[in-house]
């Protein structure tokens, strides 16, 4: 139901990260500059755990049919 705004919704979290970031370094806020990059490691992980869970659901889709390049069997959608 949510899958489409994580994409939207992560690169707002990294631009809000990138920008505290750039002002923290400016200003030699400590605090501000490791809480950035707590936030820049927690949109990465999300990243990389939502791209796995996407090649892992399209590889299991794929492994089920009998001839892997047709894709008019729903496993991709190609608009």
């Amino acid at each position: 139901m949510f899958s489409g705004y994580i994409a939207p919704s992560l690169l707002f979290i990294v631009l809000v990260c990138l920008l505290t970031l750039a002002v923290a370094l400016h200003r030699q806020w400590l605090w501000l500059t490791r809480f950035s990059l707590i936030g820049l490691l927690i949109a990465a992980a999300l990243v990389a755990k939502y791209q796995y869970q996407d090649l892992q659901s399209v590889g299991s889709c794929l492994h089920r049919l009998e001839n892997p390049r047709s894709i008019q069997h729903g496993c991709m959608r190609v608009d």
